[in-house]
C-alpha cells in the first residue's frame, strides 16, 4: 500500500526488529528510499541483503540513529574537527533506563529480536 504509492519517496520502518529486513527489502524493491529504526536488522546476513538491494537500486538506506543530527552532536563534531577542544584521547558515554516486560514487551521477547543490545 504505502510502498506502492507514487507520492511517497521515503519510508520510515518502525516495526518490531524481527520485521525490519523484509520490510526494508520490500520498500527498496518498490523503489522507495528507507530510513529504519535501530537496529536496522538483526544480523550480518540481513544487513548485507539490505545494503546490496539499496546499492543495486541506487536508493538511500540508513539506520535512524536518533542522536546523529542533534544540534549538540553537530556542534561537538564541529568543535572536534576545528581542534577547539584539543586532542581527544578518550570518550565515555552512558545511557540507560529501567523497563519492565509488561511495559515494553518488544525488548524482552526473543521472537521479536528484542534485548538491550539491539536497543542501544
Amino acid at each position: 500500500a504505502l510502498a506502492a504509492d507514487p507520492q511517497v519517496d521515503i519510508i520510515y520502518i518502525a516495526t518490531p526488529h524481527n520485521m525490519h529486513c523484509e520490510l526494508i527489502v520490500m520498500c527498496l524493491e518498490a523503489g522507495k528510499h528507507v530510513l529504519s529504526e535501530k537496529p536496522m536488522v538483526v544480523n550480518a546476513a540481513q544487513a548485507e541483503r539490505c545494503i546490496e538491494k539499496a546499492r543495486a537500486k541506487k536508493l538511500f538506506l540508513m539506520e535512524g540513529m536518533w542522536t546523529r543530527f542533534f544540534p549538540t552532536t553537530r556542534a561537538v563534531r564541529r568543535l572536534v574537527s576545528e581542534g577547539a577542544i584539543g586532542k581527544i584521547v578518550s570518550v565515555s558515554a552512558s545511557l540507560g533506563f529501567k523497563s519492565e516486560p509488561s511495559f515494553n514487551p518488544r525488548l524482552f521477547r526473543p521472537e521479536l529480536a528484542g534485548g538491550a543490545l539491539f536497543d542501544v
